[in-house]
């Protein structure tokens, strides 16, 4: 039998190691995070490239994708986008080994490697086609586009409910604007006229995310360039607009995104379940606060039944997302004429991250749930035996059960665009963004644009 002295050094221990590991992955990663977030971006490159563990530990794909993010925004476009297809390489293998899966049963998510969220894995292409726009490599550009595309695809095969997150209309807004930069203006037509079906369809009402109105000015010029009369006609119709076209001669162009913000972060929360046996092969787990009841099918293995007829009530621990509001609401671009111009919403990252989280919790509740309730069948049989042994392993499961707090934090809340005309030559367009309590701020935006050329331009932050 273990003595008192030698349980409560065991639990001492237990708890020291628990404490690391008990941090969540944004607090782990704080000095990092507050150099980010405060626009050192140096020093943040400097404290992920010191991390010696980061290009090889579970969770590995982060630290790519965060190197890729800083580097991008120093200005580093080919070494970013090296960072980014290793990122790119590692969420493309999904496979978890028998170990790994294991281990997850036995213990807790974060022990598996982190293969990114669905909106984190597509925006690793949005990152390297923003890359190549600005160092003017359009078909490169593309080639990032269309890979979205085809994990688009492996999305709508994957998930058959309308409900789910499984169509992104700015990854058809970026390839139509690509398109539009290459001058291809039919491919062109065809990608805008894709984001305006699932911006009508999915956005407004998933994602409070309605249809840029430069999007609908684009759908019209690209099918008047494409001879597309009938289809102009239409627009105008549907949009209540009058096309009129306007010689690009002596005019160069500007697409503008904006980073606004910062997006969510997960932190764990708490949750209790009744267990209650059925007897026809399934448990339900119930939690009647939360009105949530999870039946599971166990089967009629009587062995595994006997095991967990004493459990009565668990917690598990999930992840949760935590918003980060931006300091920001709105922007508008003023082009030397006095002209202002919007900062359309293009991509609600903050929302699309609560949805797509929101998707796959009952199919993540089912398994945690039946993990946990053999981790504590485990304990109490052991206690049966060996009270103090049983009391060591019940703290170590209640050390051990911790949510998967990961996810790139990087990213910003939301991206803004707007796609405007500017003179020839040199000339200096503001940004003035806008705030809640006065806290407006105007940024000089130099271009020096060609005619016919498109110069591209990002602000991130805050």
């Amino acid at each position: 039998m273990l003595r008192y002295h030698t349980v409560k050094k065991i639990a001492l221990g237990l708890l020291v190691l628990c404490i690391p590991s008990c941090m969540s992955y944004y607090a782990k990663y704080q000095k990092f995070n507050t150099n980010f977030e405060q626009g050192n971006l140096k020093e943040a490159d400097a404290i992920l490239a010191s991390d010696k563990k980061g290009p090889k530990g579970k969770s590995h794909l982060l630290y790519f994708l965060n190197r890729g993010t800083v580097n991008s925004y120093l200005g580093n476009y080919d070494q970013s986008n090296e960072f980014f297809e290793q990122a790119y390489n590692i969420s493309e293998v999904q496979s978890k080994t028998a170990l790994e899966t294991g281990l997850t049963l036995l213990l807790n998510p974060k022990l598996a490697e982190y293969h990114g969220e669905t909106f984190e894995v597509l925006l690793v292409n949005y990152y390297k086609a923003l890359n190549y726009l600005k160092l003017g490599k359009y078909d490169e550009a593309l080639v990032e586009c269309k890979r979205m595309d085809i994990r688009l695809n492996k999305l709508t095969d994957k998930f058959s409910s309308d409900a789910k997150y499984k169509r992104d209309a700015f990854v058809h807004l970026l390839m139509g604007l690509i398109y539009d930069i290459n001058q291809d203006y039919n491919n062109a037509f065809i990608a805008y006229r894709n984001a305006l079906d699932i911006y009508e369809k999915d956005y407004v009402e998933k994602f409070n995310t309605p249809v840029p109105d430069q999007l609908k000015k684009d759908l019209l010029r690209t099918a008047y360039l494409t001879g597309l009369t009938d289809d102009v006609r239409d627009y105008e119709q549907k949009f209540k607009m009058k096309y009129q076209h306007v010689s690009p001669k002596g005019k160069g162009e500007m697409l503008f995104l904006w980073h606004n913000g910062f997006g969510p972060v997960k932190e764990e929360w708490s949750i209790d379940f009744t267990i209650v046996d059925l007897g026809n092969g399934y448990l339900n787990f119930v939690n009647l606060g939360a009105g949530l009841t999870i039946p599971i099918f166990i089967g009629n293995d009587n062995n595994q039944r006997a095991q967990l007829k004493d459990v009565q009530i668990i917690r598990m621990a999930l992840p949760k997302y935590v918003e980060r509001p931006p300091l920001y609401n709105s922007a508008n671009l003023i082009t030397p004429d006095g002209v202002s111009h919007p900062v359309e919403l293009a991509e609600n990252i903050n929302a699309i991250a609560f949805k797509a989280l929101h998707d796959r919790f009952l199919r993540d509740l089912g398994q945690a749930l039946l993990r946990l309730a053999l981790k504590k069948a485990a304990e109490l049989a052991l206690r049966n035996q060996n009270q103090e042994a049983g009391m060591v392993l019940g703290l170590f499961n209640a050390v051990s059960e911790q949510a998967d707090t990961r996810n790139w934090q990087t990213l910003p809340y939301a991206i803004h665009y707007s796609r405007i005309s500017v003179p020839v030559g040199e000339s200096v367009v503001q940004l003035s963004q806008n705030g809640n309590q006065g806290s407006d701020q105007k940024i000089p935006i130099s271009v020096n644009v060609k005619e016919g050329q498109t110069f591209v331009y990002t602000v991130s932050g805050q």
